[in-house]
């Protein structure tokens, strides 16, 4: 189990209540119409990493709540960081813009990024938003996209995982599911 007072120490200090309620407005609206490769609404991965990080990571950290509702935001909709910046202010749009994929960004450097981030919380994020993707990826019908994450999930994310052994433990199992079994 993760407590928030091992991963959020360096957050309580600028939490505020108030910013998860309109973050996760914020990204309905920013999310509306589009669908995923496995046929569902966009929000439901959103809500979807935000389950994993509330139920299985024991996340209660508003600031941390409210950059995962956001995480795809600038990578995948018309949203700019100006625009996370004025809704939200800079911490949450820079957190937001460093879980951002630039296109063609080798994914050592961006999971690298992430990591040496002053933000040290984030790559729980990433590693939440990974879990949900390798659980909701089956459905695509799609066998090499499959492939591809479990590799990209052996090959990049289970090195940073490392660092949190339960949620090692979740992407391996998925993994086992999707790759082995």
């Amino acid at each position: 189990m993760i407590k928030d007072e091992e991963f959020f120490k360096d957050l309580f200090s600028w939490h505020d209540q108030e910013d998860f309620p309109r973050a996760m407005d914020f990204a309905r609206d920013a999310h509306a119409g589009q669908i995923r490769d496995e046929g569902t609404p966009y929000i439901e991965h959103i809500e979807g990493v935000l389950k994993i990080l509330k139920d299985e990571f024991h996340v209660r950290a508003d600031t941390a709540l409210s950059v995962a509702a956001l995480h795809d935001v600038i990578e995948d909709t018309s949203v700019t960081y100006e625009d996370l910046k004025n809704a939200f202010g800079p911490v949450i749009a820079d957190a937001v813009l460093t879980l951002t994929k630039k296109d063609g960004q080798d994914t050592k450097a961006y999971l690298d990024n992430i990591s040496n981030s002053d933000i040290s919380w984030l790559m729980i994020i990433k590693l939440a938003d990974r879990l949900h993707n390798l659980r909701t990826i089956k459905r695509t019908g799609n066998p090499e996209k499959i492939m591809r994450k479990c590799q990209e999930t052996k090959e990049y994310y289970m090195s940073y995982a490392k660092a949190y052994p339960d949620i090692e433990r979740k992407l391996m199992n998925e993994l086992r599911v999707l790759c082995y079994g």
